[in-house]
């Protein structure tokens, strides 16, 4: 048995870059979480002295 980790696609004669599921999930996932913690630190209140 073997794992399908590369895929490739094609559209009509366009043929799509292949890439690695895994590390697209990684990038993804890296790029959410610094996305959500722009907006939580822009969502903090001021604290008042």
């Amino acid at each position: 048995g073997s794992v399908v980790d590369f895929l490739h696609f094609y559209i009509q004669q366009y043929a799509w870059p292949s890439f690695n599921v895994a590390d697209s999930c990684i990038c993804i996932a890296a790029a959410l979480f610094a996305l959500m913690s722009f907006r939580r630190a822009q969502a903090a209140p001021q604290k008042l002295p």
